[in-house]
């Protein structure tokens, strides 16, 4: 994901992966916590009666155990937001979340 700021108060997110699209917006219309929401995949594994696992394939490293589905989603979330927190913080460059689709076999 890239910002560019424009003339007149405007600014320019450009977001990368399979589509590649833009979205421009008025300075001050969004809140600058609104510009870092973004939806990333989560693959969860398991079952209740061992477990579930969860990661977010578009970060690496980032994955959680739990005992629940409930729990995995809480904890995957909860994850990614840290991870992603600590990226600003050390000025890192945020992956944009991939394109994912379902494919029907045959």
């Amino acid at each position: 994901m890239y910002l560019l700021l424009l003339p007149a108060g405007w600014f320019l997110i450009i977001f990368g992966g399979a589509l590649g699209h833009a979205v421009s917006y008025k300075v001050g219309v969004l809140s600058p916590s609104i510009l870092f929401r973004m939806k990333y995949p989560v693959i969860f594994e398991g079952n209740d009666e061992s477990g579930w696992g969860a990661y977010p394939p578009d970060l690496p490293g980032v994955g959680i155990g739990a005992d629940t589905l409930e729990e995995a989603r809480a904890s995957i979330a909860k994850a990614i937001k840290m991870h992603l927190e600590g990226m600003r913080e050390d000025g890192l460059p945020i992956p944009p979340p991939s394109l994912t689709e379902y494919v029907e076999a045959e």
